[in-house]
């Protein structure tokens, strides 16, 4: 099986940064904000192991703090439908 522990890490971010930019377009295409992007993190699969989600397991990790953005994001949005 394939997994991305196969794959040297400069292919990885070049794949991660290509998806980002598709899920871009196609949001562009429908009229739909991007609230962020979610990084590759290996504590994610601590935090897992652990029965944790990533921000209670460790705040300060770049995943962590990119999924607090996307919640801020997303609260903002709610926040003006109303």
């Amino acid at each position: 099986m394939f997994s991305h522990k196969d794959r040297p890490i400069d292919k990885q971010i070049r794949c991660e940064s290509i998806a980002f930019c598709e899920v871009e377009k196609i949001a562009e295409e429908k009229g739909l904000p991007v609230l962020g992007e979610i990084p590759y993190d290996p504590l994610m699969i601590e935090a897992q192991r652990e029965e944790k989600n990533i921000v209670e397991y460790w705040r300060d990790s770049v995943c962590s703090k990119a999924l607090e953005r996307v919640y801020e994001r997303f609260s903002m949005i709610l926040e003006e439908l109303r």
